[in-house]
């Protein structure tokens, strides 16, 4: 059943409508945050979006950032759209060290084993300059099924099967007190999802 979902939901479009239906307000909640998050980092052009999938969100900003995703019918969509990009996986980016001013991760990690999760933040910041910053932002769990019981139930259908506790996820982060994280509610339903930001010192 779960592959049959992952194929279904390969299909872009398919992808697009089921975040309409099942996160309503999304787009315009994740932009302003988006947006938000931005005006604190440093400046640069230079940016990669890990897990981009068919449309990188940074482009509702617009922004342009290299893509990669593992989904080769997700890549030609983002590539017809205009950006460029490849398909590899997080945990073994193709690029050199230090190449981009900042690196996203926006809704990967729920998809990925905490060993596979740990290699792409790690490759995350390898690839990261000096000076330059890594944002991730992911689902978490519910503090309390009862209080968010749409979110909690929703999240049990995601194809992402490591969701993971706002506790869970700041334990991925490599010297997580360095990162400034922020929780926040970014659909109707009541999802929610935890931001971390690294800016990569130069020392």
């Amino acid at each position: 059943m779960g592959d049959q979902l992952y194929s279904i939901l390969d299909r872009p479009w398919i992808y697009a409508l089921a975040r309409k239906i099942l996160a309503p307000g999304m787009e315009r909640v994740l932009t302003r945050h988006l947006r938000e998050m931005l005006s604190s980092l440093p400046p640069g052009d230079q940016l990669l979006d890990l897990g981009c999938g068919p449309k990188s969100w940074l482009s509702y900003l617009g922004l342009r950032p290299v893509g990669l995703d593992l989904s080769p019918s997700y890549m030609k969509s983002y590539q017809y759209l205009g950006g460029s990009g490849v398909v590899a996986t997080a945990a073994k980016v193709p690029f050199q060290d230090e190449s981009f001013d900042g690196v996203w991760s926006i809704g990967l990690l729920h998809h990925l084993p905490d060993d596979t999760a740990h290699a792409a933040i790690t490759e995350a910041m390898r690839v990261c300059r000096p000076d330059g910053y890594v944002a991730i932002l992911d689902a978490v769990l519910p503090r309390s099924v009862w209080e968010r019981p749409v979110a909690a139930f929703i999240r049990r259908l995601d194809r992402g099967a490591f969701i993971r506790s706002e506790e869970a996820m700041r334990a991925l982060l490599p010297d997580s007190s360095k990162w400034k994280s922020t929780r926040f509610t970014f659909a109707a339903t009541g999802l929610e999802m935890l931001g971390c930001v690294l800016c990569k010192s130069s020392g």
